[in-house]
């Protein structure tokens, strides 16, 4: 039996693969997770090992890796749990354990990675050090599988207002503690059930193919020996492409009521983070994203044509917002 070692465990992606591999007893699962994180839902899986590593430690990778067929990289500073969690430190981080993952002969590695936003991605802080990831792992040697993901249903239709995205979710990228997020988030969360206000950035008119944490989670775990999967960058999406005012008549058609739109002017936001990114640019990178997505098309084509050749049945935005909202309901 193979062993997949998941780096990034604790992460909702991350634990998301890891909960999948677990249910599914075809390999042995190893979750590594760094000191300090708070481990109690992956605890709660059986038959994962734990184990600490750092990507920084060049060390503990050596160990996580030994006796390891395939490594499951979702390990990225866009929620920072720490202070040295930025772009930079990510760069090299992957640098030590693409390094190690030669020395360690794994036979494949999956790294998570995210669309361009085309001409505005050089001022995204999270696009420029994936495509470096990207470049390091194409060059390394290693077979490797680079999955390139739409935008997260689970994160961005939050940030539309809604805590919704989110119920029933054990483990969430915005629940993590990280001041300026959960400021952010706490912010918004209830605008469309409480204000019955919809929140948009700009005119709300680019399409965005999004797609779910547990279809790309999926993904990850169907890419596993697959040989469609063998030094590929294969970009994926959800079943269809929705502007923001599209996603705007589903919560309407959800909560039964109109949602009033709210704006932020584009410019407002990338006035904020080109100040930001001065002394926080992790903390920048996040309306950095919001600027970039408000100007370009997230829209991924033949995704259902992919979907289908690595098994995997995706989500529409109405389907998931739906069974979200009819968990803990009384029927």
């Amino acid at each position: 039996m193979e062993t997949v070692l998941v780096i990034g465990a604790t992460g909702q992606l991350g634990y998301a693969i890891t909960e999948k591999l677990a249910k599914q007893n075809r390999y042995k699962v190893r979750a590594m997770y760094r000191e300090g994180s708070d481990t109690s839902a992956l605890e709660e899986l059986n038959g994962v090992e734990l184990c600490k590593g750092d990507l920084l430690d060049a060390e503990s990778l050596a160990k996580a890796l030994e006796q390891v067929d395939v490594v499951i990289a979702t390990a990225n500073p866009v929620v920072p749990t720490r202070k040295t969690d930025n772009f930079k430190t990510s760069v090299e981080g992957y640098r030590n354990l693409i390094q190690k993952c030669n020395e360690a002969h794994i036979k494949q590695f999956i790294y998570t990675s995210g669309i361009s936003f085309g001409p505005y991605s050089s001022g995204v802080g999270l696009s420029v050090a994936k495509s470096q990831i990207e470049d390091m792992l194409t060059q390394s040697g290693l077979n490797y599988t680079i999955l390139i993901a739409a935008a997260f249903m689970d994160i961005h239709l939050a940030f539309m207002g809604s805590d919704l995205p989110l119920r029933g979710t054990k483990v969430s990228s915005l629940n993590r503690k990280w001041k300026f997020m959960n400021n952010f988030y706490d912010g918004v969360k209830h605008s469309i059930e409480k204000k019955s206000v919809f929140l948009i950035t700009g005119k709300g008119d680019q399409p965005t193919s999004y797609i779910c944490v547990e279809d790309v989670a999926e993904f990850h775990v169907n890419a596993i020996g697959n040989p469609l999967a063998e030094n590929k960058k294969i970009t994926i999406g959800g079943p269809e492409a929705l502007t923001t005012m599209d996603v705007k008549t589903i919560f309407e058609e959800i909560y039964q009521k109109p949602l009033k739109v709210k704006s932020t002017p584009a410019f407002v936001l990338k006035g904020i983070s080109s100040v930001m990114v001065l002394f926080d640019p992790v903390a920048a990178n996040i309306l950095q994203m919001q600027y970039a997505a408000s100007k370009v098309s997230g829209a991924v084509e033949n995704t259902q044509e992919i979907a289908s050749k690595f098994g995997v049945q995706l989500s529409s935005v109405k389907e998931y917002l739906n069974q979200k909202f009819n968990i803990g309901r009384v029927k």
